[in-house]
C-alpha cells in the first residue's frame, strides 16, 4: 500500500512540476509583462499628463488670485 501511495505522489509531483514549468510560469510571466507594458506605455503617461494639466490649472488660478489681489489693493 505504501509503495502505491509513494508512486502516486511521485507521479503527481512530476505532473505539478510540468504544469508549473510549461503552463503556470509562462502565463504568469506573460501577464506580468503585459501589465508592465500597459503601465509604462499607456497608463503612466496618461496619469502624468493629467498631473501636468492639474498643476497648470493650479498655477493659472494662483496667478489670477495674485493679479486680482493686486488690482483690489
Amino acid at each position: 500500500y505504501f509503495n502505491t501511495v509513494k508512486a502516486a505522489i511521485r507521479t503527481l509531483a512530476s505532473v505539478f512540476r510540468w504544469l508549473w514549468k510549461n503552463v503556470i510560469k509562462p502565463v504568469w510571466n506573460g501577464n506580468r509583462t503585459a501589465i508592465r507594458v500597459a503601465w509604462e506605455k499607456g497608463l503612466r503617461p496618461a496619469f502624468n499628463a493629467v498631473k501636468s494639466a492639474v498643476r497648470a490649472v493650479a498655477t493659472a488660478f494662483e496667478k489670477a488670485k495674485d493679479a486680482l489681489g493686486k488690482s483690489w489693493a
